[in-house]
This record gives structure tokens, sequence and C-alpha cells, in this order.
């Protein structure tokens, strides 16, 4: 038997499960903007369930075993497509260099002084996902995530599958700062959406390079090398800054 058809949010929509109505409401509740277009089971994929919503000219949609799952992970698709940069003011920063060169000390360094936020690098934004891919706790995958480092590279690779720029985005919706990009193509999209004002590559000369980092500094917008003490590269990070004209002189202590 056909689908019935019925009109959800001003959209032509195929009901054929029992509670699309529910579904729809809830989808428009949760996710504004968008619109329950299709909810049936789709005979091409198993007799799996089909969800597909829109927004503007944005379409996702997602299948599962049951309504509530396609809907479920109909929800997660809608948060990839609906990040969005935060109002923050000031400029946007990304550190970027070699795992375990100094790239979050570089950040937390900034963090509150005058303009700047941070609330993470791009890997903590990916790390929820990765943590249930692993099925284990957050807590024990960022713990591990040095000795599982091709995994979280190739992970993360995943999920920008369809946005290079997902994690990234993710990290500047609550903050103007950025650090962790590993990934050539990740920072090339940065480039190409001029996503950032600065990007200081992180050289610590007495640590080894890191092969899962595709790019090389030729693509930074600066330089600054941790050789020294902490304190002295905190130092440093604050000095670029006030020289850059992000910070005061009284901002930097």
């Amino acid at each position: 038997m056909p689908a019935k058809l019925g009109v959800v949010g001003g959209a032509l929509a195929d009901q054929s499960v029992p509670n699309f109505e529910t579904v729809a409401r809830a989808l428009l509740k949760d996710c504004p903007g968008w619109c329950l277009v299709r909810a049936e089971r789709d005979t091409e994929s198993h007799g799996m369930f089909l969800c597909r919503a829109v927004k503007g000219s944005r379409t996702v949609e997602a299948r599962g075993r049951f309504v509530r799952e396609s809907f479920d992970l109909l929800r997660r698709e809608i948060a990839r497509k609906d990040i969005t940069i935060s109002g923050v003011a000031g400029p946007r920063i990304c550190f970027v260099g070699w795992g375990r060169h100094g790239k979050d000390t570089a950040a937390f360094a900034l963090h509150g002084k005058g303009p700047f936020h941070y609330y993470g690098s791009t890997s903590w934004a990916a790390l929820p996902e990765v943590a249930e891919k692993l099925g284990i706790p957050e807590q024990i995958a960022w713990e591990q995530r040095h000795n599982n480092r091709q995994f979280w590279k190739d992970y993360c690779g995943w999920l920008r599958r369809d946005d290079p720029c997902y994690l990234i985005r993710k990290v500047l919706a609550r903050g103007n700062i950025c650090g962790g990009i590993r990934d050539l193509v990740e920072i090339q999209g940065a480039i190409k959406e001029r996503l950032f004002d600065d990007i200081v590559w992180i050289d610590r000369p007495s640590f080894p390079a890191d092969p899962t980092v595709t790019f090389t500094r030729d693509l930074a917008t600066h330089t600054l090398y941790n050789n020294g003490t902490e304190a002295e590269f905190i130092a440093k990070v604050k000095m670029w800054a006030l020289e850059r004209g992000y910070l005061q002189p009284y901002q930097i202590h």
C-alpha cells in the first residue's frame, strides 16, 4: 500500500510509520528549522527504517533497525550539519604542530587573556565519538590517546568524511582558539574558509616528529619554538600575542 502523504512544518512527507507525527514534532522541537520529509521502511536496505529531513538546501538521512534508532541517528547527523561558529569576539587562532610539542600549553597560556577562550582541541571535540567507537569511558580513551594515535587520526578522518572542518567547527562553536589539527585536508579546508586569523606552528626541537601530522609548517603564518622551560614558553606565547596586537601589556601577566 502506498505511503500516506502528510504535511509537516510545511514540507511534504511520506507518512508510512505509525508514530510519524510524534517523530516529526519531536524533530521540529529539538532541531529548529528542520523538517522531516520521509520516514518509512526502506525495502532497499533489508527493511530498515529510513528517516530524511531538510533545512533549506541541506538534506540529511539515516537508517536504523527501528524508528527510534533511525530518528536518533538522524538527529546526530543534523547536529553535524548545524554546528555554527561562536560569536566570541576577537581573533581566531590555531596552534598546530607535532604531538607533545606544546600546542595545548600555548592555547591555555592565552585562555582568559583579553579576547581569548580555549575549551579544548579537535581531539577533545572528537572524544565522545571516539570513546563510543572504542566502547570505553571517555576518561580512559583520553588518557590512552597517545598510545592509540593512529586510530584517533583514522577515526577523526572518518568523522570529517563529508566536512573537512567538522571538528574545527565543534571547537570554534565555543571559543576562538583551536589546536590539534593533524590532516592536510583539514588545515587546507580551514585556510580555504578563512576560519583563522593566524595559524601558529609549535616546534619543540628536543621531541620527535609525528607521522600522523600530514602537513608542515609551510602552511602556518608563524612559528614559535618551545625550546626552554614551560614558563619561558608561556611567556613567549603571550609576547607573540602582544606583538600581534591581540593583547595589551597589562593582559600578559
